[in-house]
């Protein structure tokens, strides 16, 4: 204890510089080392038996052997030859896995082998928002449309607007909706071809009643028909509110010179469903057929549609 720094450090230093006692010194150690590892090894041996000797724990091991027998045994009956060449076999084991899964493929495959006719209307607005409603159930949006706009007819009449207050849908779903009646207004259009022969009742009322498809509004046209009776042009010169079209004489005079007409038939909608002609249509096509006689045009006909129905003025004695 009362020893000197200098000495202290003279003793540490005889210490070191001896070889002899160092590697003693780091033999002992690593014994002590490998005896404990060998205590820790045998004291785990002793806690955990080998499985073998545990008859629990061999009855669950084959068990689970035998379990994964099964399963393999079911995956080669899911890839036997019968049921990959028969699809309807694979078909039906897929649907019951997930009855839901590939639904809007199967209603598309319905529609391309049945077409529509065989689809209640909530089918067909459910197929009509596949394309607009990407990852959501549209079975259950099409039921919640016709419930409140009461009929698909209704529904695709009303506009974007009201389709997307009332339905609470999103604007690009209501625009899409609004565009069917419109589609099909210009496929009946086209498919009378781009000059139609209008020289009759039946054909000008065909082709008039396709004018006013998916219009919940009044309206009137004037078409304008070459010598053959062949059309030239089915000019609309007025929309109104649906219960007044004030068309005046001068707006149909101009029409039929523009488009060089030989002859013309006035055509007009009744919203509200009926054909019969009222009083201000008869005074109006009066004071047309009066103004189209100074310029030599005749007006031929003057028909009303309601839906796909039509009331003609030349038939009826009215013209």
């Amino acid at each position: 204890m009362n020893r000197k720094p200098r000495d202290n450090h003279r003793e540490n230093e005889e210490r070191y510089d001896n070889p002899r006692e160092n590697e003693e010194q780091y033999g002992n150690h690593q014994e002590a080392v490998k005896r404990y590892r060998n205590l820790q090894e045998a004291a785990k041996q002793q806690k955990n038996p080998p499985i073998k000797e545990s008859p629990h724990v061999k009855e669950s091991a084959d068990a689970c052997e035998y379990g994964r027998g099964l399963f393999q045994q079911s995956l080669r009956v899911k890839e036997s030859p019968r049921i990959k060449e028969n699809p309807q076999i694979k078909e039906s084991l897929r649907i019951k896995e997930n009855p839901h899964e590939n639904h809007r493929e199967r209603v598309k495959q319905r529609f391309v082998e049945e077409g529509l006719n065989a689809f209640e209307d909530h089918q067909v607005l459910e197929l009509l928002l596949f394309y607009t409603i990407p990852r959501k159930d549209t079975n259950e949006m099409a039921h919640d449309l016709l419930s409140r706009f009461g009929t698909l007819e209704s529904l695709f009449d009303a506009s974007p607007e009201e389709i997307q207050k009332k339905g609470g849908v999103s604007r690009n779903t209501a625009v899409f909706l609004s565009m069917v009646p419109q589609l099909a207004r210009r496929y009946m259009i086209m498919k009378q071809g781009k000059k139609p022969v209008l020289d009759s009742s039946a054909k000008a009322g065909q082709f008039i009643t396709s004018l006013f498809i998916g219009k919940n509004y009044e309206a009137f046209y004037v078409c304008c028909l070459n010598s053959q009776n062949q059309l030239n042009y089915a000019a609309l010169v007025h929309e109104g509110t649906i219960n007044e079209a004030p068309v005046y004489p001068r707006l149909i005079v101009e029409t039929a010179l523009r488009y060089q007409a030989s002859s013309i038939i006035l055509a007009h909608n009744h919203p509200g469903g009926s054909l019969k002609p009222s009083g201000a249509d008869i005074e109006v096509t009066r004071k047309i057929c009066d103004a189209m006689k100074t310029i030599s045009i005749p007006v031929v006909d003057h028909m009303i549609a309601a839906g796909s129905n039509y009331f003609s003025f030349a038939e009826n004695g009215l013209l």
